[in-house]
């Protein structure tokens, strides 16, 4: 609920959605994406926990690894998958995220999702 709150007041009506779900053509697997936006012909993706994690380490690099590949195979190279946890993330977490190219906000950090979509929507203006 704080993902779409934010996503909202800084996307135009059309360019954002949470709970989207989609359905692949050839096995019709449904995804369903927690929040999605869309500036520029670029795609966020965002997916978002509230549960624990750290109980299952297979599970919790699930999560990672499917946004990621879903990142690839909706937005292709436009698109950029952030993962927004309540809770802290480890590092070996943390690491998992990188090598899968996953953007965290994880515990506290969630309070920066507006300057990350910020960031995201004017690239050059970080730099």
């Amino acid at each position: 609920e704080y993902a779409m709150l934010k996503l909202k007041r800084h996307f135009d009506a059309g360019h954002w959605a949470a709970g989207l779900v989609a359905e692949t053509v050839r096995d019709k697997t449904e995804n369903e994406f927690d929040a999605l936006a869309a500036h520029r012909n670029r795609l966020l993706m965002i997916e978002c926990k509230t549960a624990r994690l750290g109980r299952d380490r297979d599970k919790d690099s699930d999560y990672l690894y499917k946004l990621a590949q879903l990142a690839r195979r909706v937005g292709g190279i436009l698109a950029r998958p952030l993962f927004l946890s309540a809770r802290d993330l480890d590092e070996a977490m943390r690491a998992r995220a990188r090598e899968n190219g996953v953007d965290v906000l994880a515990a506290a950090e969630v309070r920066h999702l507006v300057d990350y979509v910020r960031r995201w929507k004017n690239p050059e203006a970080a730099r």
